[in-house]
């Protein structure tokens, strides 16, 4: 559980102004993956997993003159999915073996397709994109569907997918350096700060 997303989002949209939502999704798909200098703790309301720190706070380290809020935005978004790749890698282990599957659902910045490339390349792995915003809503509707006997298995109405964002490994290579910046920032201000 994450909590990063859409508070994150919300305070760079209203704080910074960034271009409107195209313009902004074909600038974050045109820029190389980490390049602008910026490493981000994205805990503006503290850590959920896998740190579990309510009092973790957000960090920006390497902004300068030449920082543009669209280079804030790309390091947030990256940032954000640094941490499912911490988590990512604490549950692969489990799925060998198994086939699995990562989905991405609901609405917000699951529906922005740099947003899930850029999940794609982090993780690299494929994502697959639910067409359905409210799958938390579909979930209660179909448990109640089973409930009354209409269908036994929720499995028996599978989510629609819409498109499969495949990793770019060179993008992958480029992003493992700024994951391991985040860990070593996130030990110095989070689990180890100087008082």
């Amino acid at each position: 559980a994450t909590t990063e997303v859409g508070n994150l989002f919300a305070w760079l949209r209203e704080s910074l102004q960034p271009p409107p939502i195209d313009q902004l999704e074909k600038e974050l798909t045109a820029r190389a993956p980490a390049a602008h200098g910026l490493t981000v703790l994205p805990f503006v309301a503290g850590e959920r997993a896998p740190g579990w720190n309510d009092h973790a706070r957000a960090s920006i380290v390497g902004f300068t003159l030449n920082t543009r809020p669209v280079d804030l935005v790309q390091a947030a978004l990256e940032a954000i999915a640094y941490r499912f790749s911490l988590i990512y890698g604490r549950i692969k282990p489990h799925l060998a073996g198994h086939q699995h599957q990562i989905i991405a659902s609901g609405g917000g910045l699951l529906s922005s397709p740099a947003w899930l490339q850029i999940m794609a390349d982090v993780l690299g792995e494929p994502i697959v994109a639910l067409t359905e915003k409210e799958i938390t809503s579909r979930g209660i509707a179909l448990l109640g569907l089973q409930q009354l006997g209409v269908i036994h298995q929720m499995s028996e109405l599978p989510p629609t997918t819409g498109h499969t964002y495949l990793p770019n490994r060179e993008h992958h290579a480029r992003h493992q350096p700024a994951i391991e910046r985040q860990v070593a920032i996130y030990e110095r201000l989070v689990r180890h700060p100087v008082e």
